[in-house]
């Protein structure tokens, strides 16, 4: 009878020794699944994103590494227009894709995705739009569709107040646009006559759409901030390029375009500190 009752008490404690180590294993499965498997699932749910990111920088020639860092600027400086916007300001690209992977990494490593996959799905396609226009013979009707792909994102929620996760479609969709549009009135300028022949006329056109886009209603922070930069680049460029008092016509038109492109650049200088402001 006594060797039963061991028998059965050494049976019992089997039995709670072997449950006990089943519900540690379970409890065990269920943190590695929300610390590792979860997060790797994230990640690649995040994985457009990156992949095109890194097929960019790679055409582009972007970096990091122990030697330093390289922004590449000039290899987005395929679109030329009437007004020359100044190379340092292609440096915009390289910020949107920093706030990309910080856009990406935050989401990754938040409680939930705060990306939505149609968030994912706009930057992987812009990326990709954007890989292309790099060294396009078209780079005008490729930057009007990275223009147009970015300015979809921002109608499907990436507009608003600034944060990680819209900052570099902004980013793409202002300066884009910005470019697209004087590379449009450039192309126009080249088809009239009256324009064509007469060579300053192209640059007093693009001011006054440059005078268009910085005033028209709309205008986010970011749009006001790009708009900012680019044409106090461009009217640094004018003054330091010198000014000539001859009394042709050409000369005349170009007097009146600077005067201009400075009226233009002050308004928009000052939109972005007020912008930046609020």
């Amino acid at each position: 009878m006594a060797d039963i009752v061991k028998n059965t008490l050494t049976l019992d404690k089997l039995n709670e020794t072997c449950t006990d180590i089943s519900d540690k294993t379970e409890e065990y499965v269920e943190k590695a699944d929300s610390l590792i498997i979860d997060r790797v699932v994230r990640v690649m749910n995040h994985a457009p994103v990156l992949v095109t990111l890194m097929a960019l920088a790679d055409k582009t020639g972007m970096s990091i590494s122990p030697d330093g860092f390289s922004a590449a600027p000039e290899a987005f400086e395929g679109l030329t227009g009437d007004l020359e916007i100044p190379g340092w300001c292609y440096n915009v690209w390289a910020i949107a894709a920093f706030l990309q992977l910080g856009s990406v990494a935050r989401s990754v490593l938040a409680d939930s995705d705060e990306l939505s996959q149609n968030d994912i799905t706009a930057a992987a396609v812009t990326n990709y739009a954007v890989a292309r226009m790099i060294g396009s013979t078209n780079a005008l009707l490729d930057t009007i569709i990275v223009a147009l792909l970015a300015g979809h994102a921002m109608r499907s929620g990436s507009a608003g107040d600034v944060t990680i996760h819209n900052a570099s479609v902004q980013l793409v969709s202002a300066f884009t646009t910005t470019v697209a549009v004087l590379g449009v009135v450039a192309a126009i300028a080249s088809r009239i006559p009256i324009l064509k022949d007469i060579d300053a006329t192209g640059p007093l056109t693009a001011v006054i759409a440059m005078h268009a886009i910085t005033n028209r209603s709309g205008n986010g922070q970011v749009k006001e901030v790009v708009n900012g930069a680019i044409l106090g680049g461009m009217a640094l460029s004018a003054i330091r390029g010198g000014i000539s008092l001859d009394l042709d016509v050409d000369n005349i038109l170009s007097l009146v375009t600077t005067a201009g492109l400075l009226y233009v650049a002050y308004s928009a200088v000052d939109n972005a500190r007020t912008a930046l402001m609020n």
